[in-house]
């Protein structure tokens, strides 16, 4: 919907400027805002902007000194009308972005493994930290956003990872994650500790965009993954969401989320990217 329409104007967006410096997450999620922005006004939205934040904190936060901040949330609260049906094509009155974007820099060469962590830590934190109600209305919609300068595999390592390659091959997988497994340095980039007895299983709806050729340069690959079913296991604590229409969720599954959260919470070491509470 208004996301997926946002995201397909990102070629043009980065195509407009070839100075890409800096801080390239910030980059690519100012280029999602301005896509969002103008689908919004083509509608004839008032005070679009009113329903896009940045960097916004995550509803529920279990940790003291620090809070957790989504790069994006947009709520479609009084802009869009019908919510109740679009739902049933994963629209969700309230959508949560995390990006990453993995650019060259210079002749470093990137550090794959920890970059794949680094993307499972965001999938992590989409699916435990939004706010879930009892009743039968989920409101939260997930969405990954990953933008390259070069094919994925010269960023995130494929060796041995069948579920990342279906990640980039395949349209509406549903993939198996088996943290347990996992080498040292992936596990230290999602919670700082050598080890983590997770397992994740996910049905995700993907977008993308590839150039045909890679010259001239740059040119960029962009996948949005959207998360429509979920289920985490953190040190034997479970959430499993259907992603149907009518979900319902009881007084236990709402603290069942909420256990798995203060489980992830308490592995963290210091989060990047995390601002302290002032």
């Amino acid at each position: 919907m208004l996301i997926e329409s946002a995201f397909l104007k990102l070629p043009e967006l980065l195509l407009s400027s070839h100075n890409h410096r800096g801080n390239v997450e910030a980059m690519v999620v100012h280029h999602l805002v301005t896509g969002l922005q103008m689908e919004l006004n083509s509608r004839s939205i008032p005070f679009a902007y009113n329903h896009i934040t940045v960097e916004v904190p995550y509803p529920k936060q279990s940790r003291i000194g620090s809070v957790f901040r989504a790069d994006l949330l947009f709520d479609s609260n009084g802009s869009i009308p019908s919510i109740a049906r679009l739902d049933q094509y994963g629209f969700k009155e309230k959508q949560w972005v995390e990006a990453k974007g993995y650019f060259s820099k210079g002749k470093t060469t990137p550090a794959t493994t920890q970059n794949i962590g680094r993307v499972i830590k965001d999938i992590i934190r989409l699916c435990l930290l939004p706010e879930e109600l009892q009743g039968g209305i989920r409101q939260n919609g997930r969405y990954v956003l990953l933008v390259f300068d070069k094919h994925p595999g010269k960023y995130l390592a494929y060796s041995n990872r069948e579920w990342l390659r279906r990640i980039f091959e395949d349209r509406t997988p549903s993939i198996k994650i088996n943290l347990e497994s996992e080498k040292t340095s992936l596990i230290q980039s999602i919670v700082g500790q050598s080890n983590l007895n997770s397992q994740m299983e996910l049905s995700l709806s993907i977008l993308h965009f590839e150039p045909s050729t890679e010259i001239p340069f740059p040119v960029y690959w962009g996948y949005l993954l959207r998360i429509d079913k979920f289920s985490i296991s953190i040190n034997n604590k479970v959430i499993t969401s259907s992603g149907e229409v009518q979900e319902r969720w009881d007084r236990d599954k709402v603290l069942a989320l909420e256990a798995v959260r203060n489980e992830f919470a308490n592995l963290l070491g210091k989060d990047e990217g995390d601002i302290p509470v002032v």
